[in-house]
């Protein structure tokens, strides 16, 4: 009983600073307005997290470790393994556009590091990449895990405009040049 109690407090707090950051500014959000949107004590807040940057944090490294299950399940080459993380950000697009958004967190790092760490332990597809773009050097790898993420974040902060699909197909394109 006590662990569903905590996990219950832990994941309403959790949701209650991401439902602030759509309201305001993080440097604007106060622990007593996580915990009052919470419905939770203060006490029990600094139960589980030191501060919000440790929660805010938190839920950066659920989210991200949620994508990187999910782009690691394939390469990055198979269109419909992008479009399945694609479909995973705008099913959870509230969380991305949060995280996104947190400096702290620093999404766009993240995922570019998560990005270069499945494209240089996948040898073939590293090799792919340095031989179609004739650039031996390992920044071509950067340029190209720069250019996938800059497209997944640019759709992020244009909420979402287009579809999964046309992102999908863009960053297929966008692989064309280096594949």
């Amino acid at each position: 009983m006590t662990n569903i109690r905590k996990t219950n407090s832990v994941e309403k707090l959790k949701n209650a600073l991401i439902e602030l950051l759509l309201e305001k500014d993080y440097s604007e959000i106060s622990v007593s307005d996580i915990t009052k949107k919470a419905g939770v004590s203060r006490g029990t807040f600094y139960q589980h997290f030191l501060d919000k940057d440790d929660l805010a944090t938190t839920i950066g490294e659920n989210t991200s470790q949620k994508f990187r299950n999910i782009l690691s399940k394939g390469n990055l080459d198979k269109q419909d393994k992008i479009l399945e993380s694609l479909d995973y950000i705008k099913t959870d697009a509230k969380h991305f556009k949060v995280i996104s958004q947190a400096p702290h967190v620093e999404f766009s790092k993240t995922v570019r590091v998560l990005l270069e760490r499945l494209v240089t332990t996948n040898v073939n597809l590293k090799n792919r990449i340095k031989q179609k773009s004739k650039i031996t050097d390992d920044l071509i790898i950067e340029a190209f895990c720069a250019s996938f993420e800059r497209i997944i974040s640019a759709w992020i902060e244009s909420d979402f405009k287009k579809s999964p699909e046309e992102i999908s197909n863009i960053i297929v394109k966008l692989e064309e040049l280096f594949l």
